[in-house]
């Protein structure tokens, strides 16, 4: 009988790559979404069950350039899922490469006064989370 990691590693290694987009840099951008916990467990303690991802998915609509010292606008359109949505900006100044939050909500506005990147995660009401794609921003 195959149980365990035996079978759990190429059941998990499916879905991850079914994950689009995936950031190895950041493995947490994209966790690996669970629905349910496996039933008749031996050792009683609930383990989840790995799933593909339902058809959520977010997408980053606004400015790609910004004049230095204007503000740009940018807004997450979200699909799929199951509402309410949790929606969380990231932001990346380049050198070197740190995500932070900076804010919720569907959509983010700053005064821009360099090039940096942005991405949105979402999590829906089911518990399953997706990031977008990288949104470049540059300014002059």
């Amino acid at each position: 009988m195959c149980a365990g990691t035996s079978m759990a590693a190429p059941h998990i290694a499916g879905i991850r790559l079914a994950v689009v987009p995936f950031d190895p840099d950041n493995p947490l951008d994209n966790p690996i979404p669970t629905d349910g916990t496996v039933t008749g467990d031996q050792d009683t303690d609930p383990d989840r069950i790995a799933v593909l991802p339902t058809d959520l998915s977010v997408f980053i609509s606004g400015s790609s350039f910004v004049t230095n010292g204007q503000t740009g606008h940018w807004d997450a359109s979200v699909s799929g899922g199951e509402s309410p949505f949790s929606i969380v900006w990231l932001r990346n100044v380049y050198q070197p490469p740190l995500w932070q939050q900076v804010d919720t909500g569907s959509s983010y506005s700053q005064i821009v006064t360099q090039s940096f990147e942005l991405k949105v995660r979402v999590t829906d009401n089911s518990g399953t989370t997706v990031t977008s794609r990288v949104f470049s921003v540059s300014t002059n």
